[in-house]
């Protein structure tokens, strides 16, 4: 791994870091579990659409799974990928667990998965990127300070004192890092597209999210929430996809 590469990861970490511990704690905003479709019935289901709008990531989940264990990839040797396919496979039903009933409690069960799929992309890119052996080992790191996230939060809530800066830190930090690593490592087997697409899709799945009265009022029918899991869900497709083919170009892959 090339010295300049070591410093400019390093010091985005510790950037990210810094920002995280320089400001106040960021409790939950009890606003947050509003949504404005909820209340809705969807094929008899309460909050229905957000609810069902959560199927992509399942669906994701599985086809990485048949993947993996078909040997169509031969990156089924990397407990990244199978870690990331499972964050994203239980993801889909934290996230629906959560939407039939919004609260900090169920709130948990949606986080856990993600930081599950977010340690384990970021672990997978690096291991198939900079070093295989190095992001192998950063991997069980990584994937404790992803939970250990969700968890102080949830204490720190429990407490009447909640903070979100160490789950903040672990999901748009790792959002940030990776482009700078596929950028410090470009690899001329494989395309950029999925990679390019999936990041697409997260910013505008980031979009609904922030506006999701404004699609309702939009539309009126469907609001932004369920179309933030459709397009987190596509973006959550096509980073696998992306995986995938870097499983099969990484040095002890082949």
């Amino acid at each position: 791994m090339e010295r300049r590469s070591e410093v400019i990861i390093g010091t985005l970490i510790v950037i990210c870091f810094l920002v995280a511990v320089s400001v106040d704690p960021i409790a939950q905003d009890p606003r947050y579990h509003e949504f404005a479709g909820d209340g809705v019935l969807a094929f008899g289901i309460h909050n229905g659409l957000n609810v069902l709008s959560n199927l992509p990531f399942v669906l994701t989940g599985s086809w990485g799974f048949w993947r993996l264990l078909s040997g169509v990839s031969t990156g089924r040797y990397s407990w990244g990928l199978w870690g990331y396919f499972l964050g994203v496979f239980l993801t889909g039903w934290g996230s629906a667990y959560y939407h039939y009933q919004p609260n900090n409690n169920t709130l948990v069960w949606d986080r856990l998965p993600m930081t599950l799929a977010f340690m384990s992309l970021m672990s997978s890119i690096i291991e198939f990127r900079v070093s295989t052996d190095w992001g192998r080992r950063l991997l069980p790191g990584l994937l404790i300070v992803g939970i250990s996230s969700v968890v102080y939060w949830s204490y720190t809530e429990s407490l009447g004192r909640g903070d979100l800066r160490p789950y903040a830190l672990v999901q748009f930090g790792s959002i940030l890092l990776c482009p700078v690593i596929l950028w410090r490592y470009p690899k001329r087997e494989s395309s950029l597209r999925e990679a390019l697409w999936g990041f697409s899709f997260y910013i505008l799945a980031k979009v609904f999210e922030n506006w999701d009265g404004q699609v309702l009022a939009l539309t009126g029918v469907v609001a932004g929430h369920p179309l933030k899991h459709l397009a987190a869900g596509l973006a959550s497709y096509y980073f696998g996809r992306f995986l995938l083919i870097d499983s099969k170009t990484s040095p002890e892959m082949k």
